[in-house]
């Protein structure tokens, strides 16, 4: 007996449309992208239920929430039912419009979240993430859906040092700016393009910051200019110009006021690379312990281990070399035992 005998025909409906899913998909996915015109969540738990009784799909309940997933040559046969039924194109945009939303709160969540818990909570959505970008810039996407994916994820490509690949998905996304591009979504993707080149690439990040700043105060939305800001006035002091403290200083202003722990060390780091790039190694110094004490706090983790590379840096240019090697090898010691899979960066931003 084939699959398609041992199924109801509620069950082969539901099988098919998830085959677009690229990797593990919770209950609330399913639910979204498995409803059609006559279809609704209730009976999409019934036939999940059934699919999983039949070996079809597989469940992980031991997961931070209870997700499941097709085996690939499950997913294969999925894919080819689905396009038989002339459904791909339908069934593929809820997808992406699925994580479309599940990806607004991204940003936010980074601001709030223990790097540990950002990442439980978004990482195991990376493939279906892909997937989504990957259509929304086809040749059947839509260009909202790829500039919204895009900017509203980059922080977990960032905090999974995805830089590379990252920075293809936000340069095809730019092409897709148009002048009905809503604005908080082209914002969002400015801000991404800034904080992927950080301190690798001064000029690109002061183009993209600034053009993200300018689009936030407009929009009233005074955390992120003040993301915006910061990535503007730490390129700024890089290039040691004379527009990085004023910058700086309203970055700050602006971070402080959200009381968010790991935003207003993002702050006191700013002004550690200001300090550090005019030689005034003690004042540096003492921003650099106040930005440790508050990614601490925040449970970030990554954070941590660049503000202690550069209190090493700049404990050495002190001249207390003993003590600026115990920093170095306490942030290696951390960085092996921590699961942030990031890279220890000399460069604090």
């Amino acid at each position: 007996m084939g699959i398609r005998d041992r199924l109801s025909p509620p069950e082969r409906a539901v099988f098919r449309r998830l085959g677009v899913f690229a990797g593990p998909f919770t209950l609330a996915a399913a639910a979204a992208v498995a409803t059609g015109g006559e279809r609704d969540g209730i009976d999409v738990i019934e036939c999940l239920s059934g699919l999983c009784d039949k070996s079809l799909v597989v469940a992980d309940p031991d997961d931070v929430e209870a997700s499941y997933r097709l085996l690939e040559t499950a997913r294969v046969y999925a894919q080819e039912r689905l396009a038989e039924a002339s459904e791909t194109a339908t069934v593929t945009r809820r997808h992406a419009q699925h994580y479309q939303r599940g990806f607004e709160a991204c940003f936010d969540d980074w601001t709030q979240l223990p790097d540990a818990a950002f990442r439980a909570r978004y990482a195991p959505h990376l493939d279906n993430l892909r997937a989504a970008i990957a259509w929304s810039l086809g040749s059947d996407g839509d260009d909202d859906t790829a500039v919204a994916l895009v900017g509203s994820s980059a922080q977990l490509w960032l905090s999974l040092s995805l830089y590379a690949e990252a920075g293809a998905w936000v340069q095809r996304a730019l092409e897709r700016l148009a002048p009905s591009t809503p604005p908080a979504l082209e914002a969002d993707l400015w801000l991404a393009m800034a904080r992927f080149h950080g301190q690798r690439n001064q000029q690109a990040t002061i183009r993209a910051s600034r053009r993200a700043a300018d689009l936030y105060r407009v929009l009233g939305d005074p955390m992120r200019r003040g993301c915006a800001l910061h990535a503007l006035g730490c390129a700024h002091a890089t290039e040691r110009d004379d527009e990085a403290e004023p910058v700086l200083l309203e970055a700050q202003a602006l971070l402080e006021r959200t009381g968010r722990p790991r935003l207003v060390a993002m702050a006191h780091g700013g002004a550690a690379l200001f300090h550090a790039a005019r030689g005034r190694t003690d004042d540096a110094f003492r921003e650099l312990q106040a930005a440790l004490a508050l990614h601490r706090a925040a449970g970030a983790e990554g954070d941590v281990l660049r503000v202690l590379v550069s209190l090493a840096d700049q404990t050495w240019l002190r001249g207390d070399l003993e003590a600026a090697i115990r920093l170095a090898r306490d942030a290696l010691e951390q960085h092996r035992q921590s699961p942030f899979s990031g890279r220890v960066s000399r460069a604090y931003a």
